[in-house]
């Protein structure tokens, strides 16, 4: 039986993705992606002074001799590149399950197995999380051969497991991961974004994840046209309790956020209802962006859903989409520099 959760992107396909990256992307471009501390390796820093406690086989003889003076020895200094940390964390809210043609949840999946396998090949930590699961209190963490598998399993538990009804208030859970956030450290969160964050917590998260050089990388899930369109929101339609009934699984964002339903009371609905729905979000989002921007805030344009796409028009628009997006190529030119 075929695993919904396996990305359209072949191993192969991400290994000659990221090969490719790691010639043409320089490093400057990653910004806090990649950290750097002071250690031994093979790529030099600087010439200082010898203090005491230096390994003497860093002295520079040769530039210690031609100072021709009585001064101090000069040692050099390296560079050492730190293992990274990579921590995915995908919205699990039953929102996120829609539209049932073609979810953002399954989206997010792949690009969450995608990101790690790159990881993985590069030599870096891996940590999986969700957001608004029961799994938020427990991330996990994998490294090297190990994280593949790591992530397929993570992904497949999600994919099988029973979401919080659509009309429950969602609650995030950012401690534990927080607690677990190194200085060298990457967060990519998969989401639609359509979360109320009152309590705060998500953008204690984003906050967080910009701290210490850190990034806070965000992929927005856009499915608002789509789900307007699947409910003929050009003109004015009216649903009534029967009609509404079988729409129930469309109107992700028919509510003031995140998705919930109407109940069985009529509506009508028209071209006016989703220009407010998408002058609503768009405030959401920006209000969003104010609290999460500290310098770390990596938050490209979102993957927009064509009208009437299906699981495989996901699957296309995945591969055409995932490889040029910003986060993964920060993800994947990380691992060779």
């Amino acid at each position: 039986m075929t695993d919904p959760t396996e990305p359209p992107l072949s191993v192969d396909r991400l290994q000659k993705l990221r090969l490719a990256l790691r010639k043409t992307v320089p490093a400057q471009s990653l910004g806090a992606h990649l950290r750097r501390k002071q250690g031994q390796s093979l790529q030099f820093r600087d010439y200082r002074d010898y203090q005491r406690g230096d390994d003497i086989r860093a002295v520079d003889w040769r530039a210690s001799l031609r100072r021709g003076d009585n001064r101090d020895l000069i040692v050099k200094t390296f560079e050492a590149e730190e293992r990274m940390t990579l921590v995915l964390v995908v919205d699990v809210r039953a929102a996120m399950r829609l539209p049932v043609a073609a979810p953002k949840l399954l989206y997010a999946l792949w690009s969450m197995r995608c990101l790690a396998q790159v990881a993985a090949e590069a030599g870096d930590d891996v940590i999986l999380s969700t957001l608004f699961g029961p799994q938020d209190a427990a991330p996990r963490k994998a490294r090297g051969r190990a994280v593949p598998e790591a992530a397929h399993r993570f992904a497949h538990e999600i994919w099988q497991s029973v979401s919080a009804p659509l009309a429950a208030e969602p609650v995030a859970k950012v401690e534990a991961l927080v607690a677990r956030l190194k200085p060298a450290s990457a967060v990519v969160l998969l989401s639609d974004l359509l979360f109320a964050d009152a309590p705060g917590a998500v953008t204690r998260l984003a906050l967080a994840a910009q701290q210490s050089r850190r990034a806070f990388f965000v992929m927005e899930l856009d499915t608002l046209a789509m789900e307007a369109a699947a409910l003929g929101l050009g003109g004015a339609v009216e649903l009534g309790p029967a009609k509404f009934a079988a729409a129930k699984p469309v109107p992700v964002r028919l509510a003031p956020v995140e998705g919930r339903d109407y109940g069985d009371t009529p509506r009508l609905l028209g071209a006016d209802v989703l220009g407010g729905l998408r002058a609503r979000v768009a405030d959401h989002h920006q209000g969003l962006r104010q609290a999460w921007a500290r310098g770390g805030l990596v938050w490209p344009d979102p993957v927009i859903w064509p009208q009437g796409v299906d699981k495989a028009g996901m699957a296309a628009l995945f591969v055409k989409s995932f490889p040029p997006s910003a986060i993964f190529r920060g993800v994947a030119a990380r691992g060779g520099l």
